[in-house]
Order: structure tokens, then sequence, then C-alpha cells
């Protein structure tokens, strides 16, 4: 054990919720071990402890402490022992109204303020510490809930989000975010074993010391300071993963690459099924998509096993299936038995990689090792007769690539190790450390994946030949061939051709971004005199070692060469001084040719580029965490609250908050959606408790979830599991009905599209993610989140006109092109001198159409007695009857949603219908597609080679039909 680690052992001891202080700020701000108190003031304060014991028992009240002896002994605490004055330290009387908050607390609206407020100094401006006492057995727990929520509520109201709740047994130190709250937890009983609880007393000690609560900027305390920091680190952490889990994706891409050249035919079942053979960008979309999957596996179960929403105790589970363990026994043969090497010609990690995925899906009923399904699409198995594409790339991964345990052991350090920022001095320095997956939030989880949302999945062929990743700029992906051509006919464009690479920049991350808004929010601008250096990451360790067969070591041969006469071409290394020797001067020259080279692909090697053959940032940006939260909750807070006179707010009806549709039409990863889930999930249990009392225990066992409604006995309903007052499990009562309560938000309030496929699948792994729940399975959010073009669509009091101004557009050629002349033709007929006729076949057809009075259109349902009306009709009433079913079984769910909605044929005629209206805006204007092109007269008809190419127009642009998609959102009454 290290010396820091040593000097702060006593932090990992205490009981934790959330992140409160990182190990690597702790370590910055609190550099040396907590100092010894002196003997007579740890004495004094061990008789303020027994007079405080004395005084509780005296209470008539057997479970209720006293209040005044627990603020005498926190007075004794903060004054004596942790060295604050008088003047430091406000009592009840002498508390300003700033930091009181009105509330409402079932019926009645009450002012909530804190007993204590510790200041930063004696000047009494800046508020360091809400304190508050707490006279329940046990804070946070039983009665003490309440008291915990109300001093939540105090933290967040008054805008002071670090405080200090006691009972006198339990010092609670306490940070309350927009929407979470994190907190460890002293027990005073330890604290004068001359031990580790001594050890424990000091470190709080050191918190709440005069030094530590200076105020480090304006407003804000050193300790808060820190706290905040801690926060801003997971930017760091999700910026150091979101490389890492690409570079993840790029080993297993390899693997791929290895098996494709051995088997040839290996990726035919995912190009060839059915009548449709998939284009090579679509076959590689799809690869990529199930390859990025299996890493969203990896990390969810990192996820889950950081929170023991895996048995990650039992032995079973530990030896032959954990994520964690698996790594730790591939790092223990990596260190014992000779290095990486020895992994090489070894694959059985994954073998239990996949064993354990179809244990999260399917569950184990065997007597020794029961596990509840958790179902759900990410974890569904590959099929390789399923017309969806990325399950068929799913199936080859699962079953013909063969993944060695080398691979499986960078790709698993790529997740669970990386190099982590350290402030020291004036600098900023990257140290590799292991990966905490218990702090991060979702939302970070999200900002990790959207840095794959822009990349593109290629592969070299004959043709193109190696391809060369460049260490310049934006990290552009050029041929080898043609940079080897340059250096030999064109030295000059070459030179030019560097030049320019290097001065671009890449575009800013997303977690950037996350980081930006935190210091702009949270910090005055400051000198650059006081800004800390940064110093560049660490290289990631290369893979270099694994296995390559001999055209990649040939490719990098030839690059090297290339590179060593580039950097002299291009002034990266300069001449060669008069004292330099030649080895000198060729040793300079091969460490920036291998400074320029990032990375060889090879022929037939899959590798991931952004837009414009780059890997570095294009500019797009994605909603920060840090926005996402606030803008929620203004938004919200009217729709859930209803806001009295004196500024408390009553919770709405669950009926009301229920009814709620809340939609993202370009969620990304669902920082919003995520954000508005928790935000509804409180809404929704306030409105419990104050119009249906769940928290009582004799009105919970009579009402059912989510509209706290009266028990009938059916067989749907969802009961409250336990009372709040139950003796084993009371204590997590709110936690336990919110958990239940995510599921039916998520059922009925939480809406999403997007027109990228893998954002789409990030934003329900987000909700899945925040759904987790060591009780319940996967939910079931197909339905929920969607991808489509949120902006192309048709509406359904369109969808039997035909969209005549479709035609009043250019061919992409400019006015005179062949393309915009055939669509002018089409329009208004053939020219006759420099004039066209005005009477082309698109207006004469209309105009037929229009004079039988519509009698000659086609029916949208032919030999079905329906309307447009009627279907929409059913398919709301199929979606409350989904909305009805048990959030509990999304098996049971996914089945209704294939059956009676996605596959229902009215639904799908409808959507062909609405398809080819759209498909006529985006018609191609070669002479071959415009003998197919729809036009008023055959205008819904029924024609092969037509709906081929609506069919494909479809796939491309994405149309999505909102009051198809939605049925029970956009209704006639809303």
């Amino acid at each position: 054990m290290s010396q820091s680690d040593t000097a702060h052992a006593w932090w990992s001891r205490l009981r934790h919720q959330g992140l409160l202080l990182s190990p690597v700020v702790l370590v910055e701000r609190y550099a040396d071990a907590p100092p010894a108190a002196p003997f007579h003031v740890r004495e004094r304060l061990r008789a303020a402890y027994t007079r405080f014991l004395s005084s509780a028992g005296k209470n008539a009240k057997a479970d209720e402490l006293d209040q005044a002896a627990i603020l005498t002994f926190v007075d004794a605490f903060l004054e004596n022992f942790a060295g604050h004055s008088t003047q430091q330290i406000a009592r009840q009387h002498s508390i300003p109204d700033k930091l009181t908050v009105a509330v409402r607390i079932g019926t009645r609206s009450e002012t909530i303020k804190p007993h204590r407020v510790l200041f930063t100094d004696d000047t009494g401006a800046i508020p360091a510490l809400l304190i508050m006492a707490d006279t329940s057995p046990h804070v946070g727990r039983g009665r003490g809930r309440t008291t915990y929520a109300q001093f939540l509520e105090l933290l967040r109201g008054t805008g002071h989000q670090l405080g200090l709740l006691t009972n006198g047994q339990q010092f609670r130190l306490i940070y309350a975010g927009l929407d979470f709250e994190s907190w460890c937890e002293w027990e005073t009983d330890r604290w004068f074993d001359d031990g580790e609880g001594t050890e424990e007393m000091l470190g709080l000690r050191q918190l709440l010391s005069i030094d530590s609560l200076k105020s480090a900027r304006d407003g804000v305390s050193g300790l808060l300071d820190a706290v905040e920091e801690s926060r801003k680190r997971q930017a760091d952490l999700s910026s150091v993963l979101r490389e890492n889990v690409r570079q993840a994706v790029e080993l297993l891409l390899e693997d791929v690459s290895t098996a494709n050249r051995v088997d040839p035919n290996l990726f035919n079942p995912l190009v060839s099924c059915g009548e449709r053979t998939l284009t090579d960008t679509d076959a590689h979309e799809a690869l990529l998509q199930a390859t990025v999957r299996v890493v969203m596996r990896l990390v969810v179960c990192l996820f889950a096993e950081s929170r023991q929403l895996l048995p990650t105790n039992d032995p079973i589970y530990s030896q032959s299936y954990g994520v964690r363990s698996l790594y730790e026994l591939l790092d223990q043969a990596a260190r014992h038995e000779g290095g990486t090497h020895v992994l090489f010609n070894r694959q059985t990690a994954w073998p239990r990689l996949m064993a354990l995925f179809r244990l999260i899906h399917n569950g184990s009923s065997h007597g020794a090792f029961p596990l509840r399904p958790y179902g759900g699409v990410l974890f569904r198995p590959g099929d390789h007769e399923n017309g969806d594409a990325v399950s068929r790339a799913l199936h080859i991964l699962e079953h013909a690539v063969a993944v060695g345990d080398a691979t499986i052991f960078y790709v698993l350090k790529k997740l669970l190790r990386g190099p982590l920022p350290v402030i020291r001095g004036r600098s900023k320095t990257y140290v590799e450390g292991p990966v905490d997956y218990t702090d991060l939030r979702t939302e970070f989880i999200g900002l990790i994946y959207e840095g794959l949302l822009d990349y593109r999945l290629k592969r070299t062929d004959e043709k193109t030949g190696p391809q060369i990743f460049l260490n310049l700029g934006r990290e552009p992906v050029l041929p080898l061939t043609r940079l080897t051509d340059m250096l030999q006919h064109d030295r000059k464009a070459l030179k030019d051709l560097l030049a320019t690479l290097g001065k671009e920049k890449a575009g800013p991350t997303a977690a950037d971004e996350a980081e930006d808004s935190d210091e702009e929010a949270d910090e005055p601008a400051e000198s650059s005199e006081d800004e800390a250096t940064s110093e560049d990451p660490l290289e990631t360790q290369q893979t270099d070692e694994l296995q390559r067969g001999g055209d990649y070591l040939d490719a990098v041969e030839s690059a090297k060469a290339w590179a060593k006469e580039a950097v002299v071409l291009a002034g990266i290394v300069p001449k060669q001084k008069k004292r330099e020797s030649d080895a000198e001067y060729q040793s300079v020259i091969e460490s920036a040719a291998n400074r320029l080279i990032r990375r060889v692909v090879s022929t037939g090697e899959f590798y991931l580029v952004r837009a414009g053959n780059t890997r570095k940032g294009t500019g797009t940006f994605y909603t920060r965490p840090q926005l996402a939260v606030p803008t929620v909750h203004r938004t919200l807070q009217p729709l859930c609250y209803d806001r009295a006179d004196d500024g408390t707010q009553t919770p709405k009806t669950p009926e009301d908050i229920l009814g709620l549709k809340i939609c993202d039409p370009a969620c990304g990863s669902a920082s919003f959606l995520v954000a508005a889930l928790h935000y509804v999930t409180d809404s929704l249990y306030k409105s419990l408790c104050h119009h249906r009392r769940i928290d009582d225990p004799v009105m919970s066992g009579q009402i059912t979830l989510p509209f706290g409604r009266p028990r009938t006995s059916s067989d749907t309903e969802q009961l409250v599991p336990f009372p709040p007052d139950d003796p084993q499990r009371g204590d997590t009562f709110p936690e336990r009905i919110r958990a239940l309560l995510r599921r039916h938000v998520v059922e009925r309030c939480i809406y999403g599209v997007d027109i990228n496929a893998l954002a789409v699948e990030l934003a329900r792994v987000s909700l899945w993610v925040e759904t987790l729940d060591p009780e319940l399975p996967f939910s079931f959010l197909d339905h929920k989140i969607k991808v489509g073009n949120a902006l192309v669509g048709c509406w359904l009091d369109r969808v039997e006109d035909y969209p005549i101004k479709a035609w009043e557009r250019e061919g992409g050629d400019g006015p005179k092109g062949e393309r915009s002349q055939r669509i002018e033709e089409l329009l208004k007929g053939p020219k006759v001198g420099n004039r066209r006729t005005g009477d082309g076949r698109i207006k004469r057809e209309m105009r037929q159409v229009i004079e039988s009075k519509f009698s000659n259109r086609a029916p949208l349902f032919p030999g079905m007695k329906v309307t447009t009306e009627s279907v929409v009709i059913e398919a709301h009433a199929q979606y409350e009857n989904l909305h009805n079913l048990p959030v509990g079984d999304p098996d049971q769910r996914e089945h209704y949603y294939r059956d009676y909605i996605q596959n229902s044929p009215t639904l799908r005629t409808l959507k062909t219908a609405m398809d080819e209206w759209c498909a006529i805006w985006f018609w191609p204007t070669d002479e071959k597609s415009l003998t197919h092109v729809p036009t008023p007269l055959n205008f819904h008809k029924p024609k092969t080679a037509k709906y081929a190419i609506v069919e494909r127009l479809a796939a491309e642009v994405k149309f999505f039909h909102w009051e198809l998609e939605f049925p029970d959102v956009l209704t006639s009454d809303r």
C-alpha cells in the first residue's frame, strides 16, 4: 500500500453514497494524514460525548434523542475540537432568513431552517456548512428519512449545497445536487477506540478545520470547492473512457479482420438474407453496431457489478462469469506466466463472456445459483436468420469469430484502467489508475459513447491498399500508396499537405464541452497566472504485442520508410547539425517518424474514421449534462407542481404527472430524457405521498402502483412490495418505490427519436442503466426510443393527397442540369422552342384526378374495412394495453408490441402509404427511376419496382411519421 493510500485509508472505511470526494482530489487537497489532536482537546470532546450519551438516555421518548444535547455536542466538536470561533457559528435565532426555505409537507406549509450555520470566517459573509440536528435513532433511516428529505430541500432551496446532518451518533456530510445527493457518514461510537475509529474522527476534523473551510473562491468554501472539483473530474474520467472504448472496439475489429482473412465467406449470412442484399456501407454499419453492442454489454456489466446489481459476492458468479474477476484472472496470467504472449493462443475468455451475456438475458434456475432473467435487447443473443442486420452481425461475432484471450485482456484493460488527471502545483499531469464505475453517472456513460456516434466503419481492400493514421491535427487517414507516390513524384505537394494537416485542429469533444461548462458555471474567470498548465495525457499502452500477420508487418515497414523521408521533407526534423553524428541524426529521424505514424491498417482490416476520413472531432456537439439537468427542472417544475403565493409547491396528482409526454426529437444518448426520468419519478413519489399517502403503513397496503388507486385484486395490478415500517426493509422503502416508479415513468412519459441508430441504442442503454434493479428485469424500450428523421415524415391528413409541390425543385445539378430538366419536363411538359408546354405528366394526371372528384384515386386499404382514423384509434388502444401490461415482464411487453403494433397489417399498410408520400420528395431523377415514379394516377397503387425504391428511400432518409410511431401521444385531443 502506498503512503498516500495509508494516509487516507480512513476515508474508504466510511459509509458512502455517490461521489462526495474522489480519492484523487482527496490526495491533492489533503496530502497529509489527518494530524493528531492534542490530548486535552481530545479528552474534552470525549467528555462532551459522554454528557451527550447521558442526556440522550434521559429522554422520555425511548426512540427519540434530545435535540439540545445533540446541538451541545455539535458545538463542542466545532469550537473545542475543530477550532472554530464563536463568531463563525450562527445559532438558531441569529441565522439569516436567506438560509431558510418554505416547503409543502402534506397539506400544510412549513419553514425549514438549519440549527447551526458554520461560516468560512468571523465576518459571517460566506456560509460554509448548514447543520441540522436529527432526533431519530438513525440518520436517513426509519423516522430519520423525513428529516433527511427536509434537509435536502433546505440545501437545494437555499442554494448552499453542503451540509451536516447529525443525531450525535452519526455525522453525515451531504452534498445536494439538483437531481442527486452524495454523502459519507461517521459513527461516533468508534471515535475513541484509539484505532481506526479515531483516525476517522480526525479525518472529519481535518475536513471541517478552519483551513479546509476557508474561502477558496468567491462565495465557495475550500471543502465545497473540493467536492465540486470531484464532480468535474468525472468529465475527465468520461473523456478517458470515451477514447478507451473506441480503442476497445477497434481491438475487437482486429480479430474480426483476422477471422475474415481465414474465412472469406464469414459475412455471407450478414450480407445476404432473403431477397435483399446489403450494400458494403449497410453491412459495415451493422457490424459496427454489433461490435459496439458487445462493448456496451461489458460497460453495463461493470456498472452493475460496481453497484452489486449482479451477484459479485457469489463464488460461482465470481469464478465463472464476472467481468472484473475475468480481467484479474487474465492479468495474473500475464504477470506470472511470461507476459501477454501466453494469452495469444488461448481462447477461453470469449466463451466465458458469451456465457455471462446469456446468463444475464435468460437467468438461471439452478438451485445453487438462482438468477432472475433480465431479458431485454442489449443482451439478447444474435440470430443469423433475423431480418435485423445487427442481430445477424452479432451472431457472427458470437459464434464465428475466434477472439483470443490477449484481445479480451486488452479490451478489459481499456475499460478498467486509464490515465487519470492529477493536479500537482500549477501543472496537470496524468497517472494510470483504475476506473471506478461506482462514481460514474449515467450521463457520463452517455458522453463516453457519444464519441462513437460520428464514426464509420471502413475496410481496406486490394485497390486502396494499406492506410496510415497520421499523428497530425485531426489524425487524417490516408492511403500509403498515394503518400509514397507523392514522395516520389510530387514532393512539394506532399510538403504542403503535411503542413496543412498539421495546422488543422480537432473539434472540441463532448467531454471537453462538459468540463468547460462546469468551469463557466461554477468558477469566475481567472487570470492566466492562476491557471494550471496541462501536460499531454499519457500515451495509452500500445497493443502492438498482439500477434500480427506478414501483410501488417510489411505495411508497417513501408510506412516507416515513408515517414523517415517525410519528417525531413516537412521540416518536422531540422537539418543535421555539424556536431551531430549520423547515428544520432538517424535516431532523431526514427523517433519523429514513429511519432508521425499513429496507426497502420493493412489490407483487409477494418478501421474507424469520422466524416472527412479523420479520426478526431468534426465539430459535432451534444448537450452537456450540466445544461440538461437545470433545463429539464425549469421546464417540468410548473407541469409537476402547483406553486402557492408563499412559494411553496404542491405536487400535482399522479394522473396529471403520469399524463405528461416528454419527447426529445434528437435524443443522442438521452441526457435530457434521463434528467426528465429522475425529476418526474421524484415528483410522482411526492405526489403519491401527498395525495395517496403511500408512506403511511396502513394506506400503502391498500393502494397500487403507479397511480395509487385502490386495490381490485386484478392480476395485472402492481402492489406496494412492503410497508414503510417493515422491520427488515422499511429503511429502503423510498428507494424501492422509486425504482418501481421509474419503470412506469419510462413506459408512460418518456419518448425519444434520433436519426442515428447507434445513438438510439445508446439512449436505450442509458435508460436501461437508470432502471437497473437487482429484483427487476431490464426494461423493454424499443417502442419508446426509435430511429428516425424527426424532421421528415407525413401527417395523416396529407397521406391521401398527392404532393404535387414535391416536383417544384431542382435535381441537384443546377437549373440547367440534366436531372433538373427531367423534373421540369415531368411537371411542365416538353419544350417547344425555348418554352415548355406547361402541361407535363404530373399536371395532366392531377387534373384527371380532380375532374373525377377523386373517384379514380386508389384506396389506402384495399380489401380492408378500415379507415385511416380507425387504424390510428386502434393503434392508440393497443398502446394503452401495452402500458397496462406488468412492467416486470419485458418479454411479454415486447411480444405484444411486435404482434399487435409493429406487425399490424393495417399499420404496416398505412406506413407504406406514408413512406410513398415522403419518397416523392426525394425521388431519384435518373431515367430508370423516373420510369417507376409515383404519379397522381398510380399513387398508392401496388407496383413492385416503385415500392422497392420507396423502401430504399425510407431506409436511407429514415422517414418518421409521428402519428404512427407514437399514436398514444399525438391524439386528436392533444
